[in-house]
């Protein structure tokens, strides 16, 4: 998928509208808190590994180093000490 601002540089603009994926208005706002780095992640995170993997899509797509950065620390935090399968099992549950 690239990232917006490749889309922006190879996109030909139609009086500078670019045509691009659909992001949800509450991931936008999502990725926008995690790209503060004064942000701390809430100690009851309600996101299953599912929709984390999706901020990490949308976080590389805006380009936001920091968003990404933790996500992918509340990864490794769900992840710590757990066997994969059997975590991505237990999150299919609830999603």
């Amino acid at each position: 998928m690239g990232t917006l601002k490749d889309l922006m540089d190879l996109a030909t603009s139609e009086d500078g509208i670019y045509p691009m994926p659909t992001i949800m208005a509450s991931t936008l706002q999502m990725v926008c808190k995690l790209n503060d780095p004064d942000y701390t992640w809430p100690s009851s995170d309600e996101h299953s590994l599912f929709q984390l993997v999706k901020l990490i899509e949308d976080a590389l797509y805006l380009d936001a180093p920091i968003a990404l950065k933790h996500i992918q620390c509340a990864i490794a935090s769900r992840l710590k000490g757990k066997r994969a399968p059997r975590t991505l099992r237990a999150d299919r549950r609830g999603w």
